[in-house]
């Protein structure tokens, strides 16, 4: 059993009777403090405001910087991986946003959706079901703020299906149109296959892409497949259809505008080859 000299005892318990008085004056207010006697401690301690329960902490997160160095991390992995297994394929950023959450987006990440990061052409997602009543006033809007809109595979929304003209008010207003090769080409259904060739022999549609999900066999890009299929469709030679694949997306990921060219379909009958340009004549029989 432990045992201490009577002087430490008394010591410790004349410290924590000087730690009481000398508390005591925290315990009741102000005013009732004046009217004890002056020999007692009157000092009180002054509590901060966050101990008074009168301060709010308010702290702001850039989490748009937080995402941009986030993406740009990202990028430059690929682009070091690719670069590794001697793939000669560019990176750059960029997103297909659904047209649902395009509100919720402002200007900075807008900005960091937008192809290539250029701040300039945005790639959004038609709904697949029922047709946007807000659309044309969607695409107003953004234009006002700088950015044009490319519509991603809309021959595959069902309200494009049923009735593909819809798409010429949306072009007219300045929307640009992106069709998916593996539509063209009638893997994604027969109503995608079919208004897809109708958007294009209607002048509406604008760029050929591969929206690949991977290099295969799930989705692989089928590019050339899905612009000779195009070329069929209209019957031209896919060489007349290079803009669709080249000339204009180079012109959306510099951040240039954007002038597609007329197509004029041809008429020959069905099976018959047309010629490559610069090819000499076919005689003609009889």
């Amino acid at each position: 059993m432990l045992r201490f000299p009577p002087w430490k005892i008394g010591v410790v318990l004349a410290i924590c009777l000087a730690g009481i008085v000398y508390s005591l004056p925290n315990l009741f207010p102000r005013a009732q403090m004046e009217q004890l006697p002056a020999w007692l401690p009157h000092e009180q301690i002054n509590l901060g405001l966050d101990l008074q329960g009168g301060s709010h902490l308010l702290l702001e997160v850039q989490t748009g910087a937080v995402v941009q160095d986030r993406l740009s991390g990202l990028v430059d992995e690929v682009r070091t991986a690719l670069a590794a297994a001697g793939v000669p394929l560019e990176i750059l950023p960029g997103a297909e946003i659904a047209l649902s959450y395009l509100p919720r987006l402002d200007d900075e990440q807008l900005h960091m959706a937008s192809v290539g990061g250029g701040g300039r052409w945005l790639l959004v997602e038609m709904p697949f079901q029922g047709w946007p009543i807000k659309l044309p006033q969607i695409v107003a809007d953004l234009e006002i703020r700088g950015y044009g809109v490319i519509l991603a595979h809309p021959e595959r929304a069902e309200a494009v299906q049923r009735a593909p003209d819809r798409m010429r008010d949306i072009v007219g207003r300045g929307a640009l149109v992106q069709l998916t090769a593996q539509s063209l080409l009638g893997e994604l259904g027969q109503a995608a296959h079919r208004a897809a060739r109708m958007l294009l022999a209607g002048g509406v549609a604008h760029f050929i892409a591969s929206d690949a999900h991977s290099a295969g066999p799930w989705r692989p890009p089928r590019m050339e497949e899905g612009l000779a299929a195009a070329a069929d469709a209209i019957d031209v030679h896919p060489q007349a259809l290079a803009w669709m694949v080249e000339e204009g997306p180079a012109a959306v990921v510099e951040g240039r505008p954007v002038r597609p060219p007329r197509l004029t379909p041809g008429r020959r009958p069905r099976g018959v080859e047309r010629p490559a340009p610069g090819a000499p004549p076919q005689p003609t029989r009889g």
